[in-house]
């Protein structure tokens, strides 16, 4: 719009003198939300067919009955404080060690650990055990829940991906909890991602065991003598939530806020 002034003079009837110029604003208020839609609908349409997949995987695989990995996996549940053994299945597909589910989880492996050392089945098996130990699956998927609400703010996927990063790494500390021996069980690691042709997506529902992308860093932190390996208290877990609790929350409002302010 254009604010104009005028005043008559003689021998013209009027003049029109420009005195200032407003631009046209565009409300962002308007397009916030159908934004935010649009892109929530891509990420759950990502994360829903990461589900069909593993949907499919699941219903293709066949229970394990093989009397060693049931006693290994016994072992270890025992060893790690669980009530019960998880239920153990088996797929001819080349996939990497899962699980996944709460009330009755299930671990995946695949046909070939039928023929694998009894060291490399238990290794295995103590790094799946330690996440349902440790409730890794429904944190994972709180994550991923989580991106897809704020899936334009990178912090949060930036934030998820270092989520699963330390899983594994907690995950390993607990499988050498049990008495595995660090360099045997980064070579077993190695060549279960070598033997893996079944890449994982970040967003499936489900906690594998060696993602390629964290494999690094993860026989680095095995091979550290040093370490501090010993599992984080139950009051230290809590205090640690609360404070990240209090640190998100107002992130979340601010950024709620300054997208229906503009």
């Amino acid at each position: 719009a254009v604010w104009t002034s005028w005043a008559p003079l003689a021998g013209a009837d009027v003049i029109v003198r420009a005195t200032g110029v407003e631009a046209a604003s565009w409300d962002l208020s308007r397009w916030w939300l159908p934004m935010w839609m649009t892109g929530a609908l891509v990420a759950l349409v990502l994360l829903a067919r990461d589900v069909a997949r593993l949907v499919r995987l699941a219903r293709s695989a066949e229970p394990l009955v093989d009397p060693r990995c049931t006693e290994l996996c016994q072992a270890c549940a025992r060893q790690l404080g669980l009530s019960r053994a998880p239920a153990l299945f088996v797929s001819r597909r080349a996939v990497m060690p899962m699980t996944w589910g709460v009330r009755r989880p299930r671990v995946l492996l695949p046909v070939t650990a039928l023929g694998w050392p009894a060291d490399r089945v238990r290794a295995v098996l103590a790094h799946e055990l330690g996440h349902i130990a440790r409730a890794d699956w429904p944190v994972h998927l709180f994550a991923q829940l989580a991106c897809l609400v704020y899936w334009f703010h990178p912090l949060f996927w930036a934030t998820a991906r270092a989520l699963a990063r330390e899983t594994e790494l907690a995950a390993d500390d607990e499988a050498l909890g049990v008495g595995l021996e660090a360099g045997q069980y980064a070579t077993d690691m190695v060549e279960i991602v070598r033997a893996s042709r079944l890449e994982i997506s970040p967003r499936a529902p489900v906690v594998a065991m060696a993602r390629a992308q964290h494999l690094e860093r993860r026989i680095a932190a095995l091979l550290q003598p040093n370490a501090n390996r010993a599992p984080v208290s139950r009051r230290v877990a809590i205090i640690t939530a609360a404070i990240s609790l209090v640190a998100v929350l107002p992130l979340a409002a601010v950024t709620a806020g300054g997208a229906i302010d503009v």
